[in-house]
């Protein structure tokens, strides 16, 4: 909670148990902060904000707001272990169900189209899923020695 208040985040979360295919040795574990934000969220009432669309939201607010320099984490150090993905009755596993999965990812490209696009997840359910490209999708904060001097 500190670091959602010292950070300037509108949100962090926790990672997902598939985030850490690899391991501890994998590279997400080792990042210690990521800048997708998914599932988990802690906000603060006080700095709010709104999420992008109706369907993949979470992924379509932290592009959509990321690409406007807004900030989104993940803590890699911690986990949750959430349920099977379109498994469990309620929320959105209707809707995401009736359609297959198809529009959920698309609704994510409308709203971030430089930095989104649809692949396929090699799983053993195949399903398109959004896949981001981070270098289109939020702002670099470059070192200040790279600064041009004027001659």
């Amino acid at each position: 909670m500190k670091f959602l208040d010292t950070s300037g985040a509108l949100s962090v979360a926790i990672a997902q148990a598939g985030d850490y295919i690899g391991g501890i040795d994998g590279r997400f574990y080792k990042k210690g902060l990521a800048r997708k934000c998914m599932n988990t969220f802690f906000c603060r009432t006080d700095n709010r904000f709104w999420w992008s669309g109706k369907q993949n939201e979470d992924v379509s607010t932290y592009t959509h707001l990321g690409n406007k320099g807004k900030l989104f984490f993940t803590y890699t150090k911690i986990c949750i272990i959430q349920a099977a993905t379109q498994q469990t009755t309620g929320g959105m596993t209707e809707v995401y169900l009736e359609k297959g999965g198809y529009n959920k990812p698309f609704s994510s490209v409308i709203f971030s189209p430089q930095a989104v696009k649809v692949a396929m997840m090699n799983t053993s359910h195949k399903r398109i899923h959004h896949k981001i490209n981070w270098n289109l999708c939020t702002p670099k904060i470059i070192n200040e020695k790279y600064k041009k001097v004027k001659k």
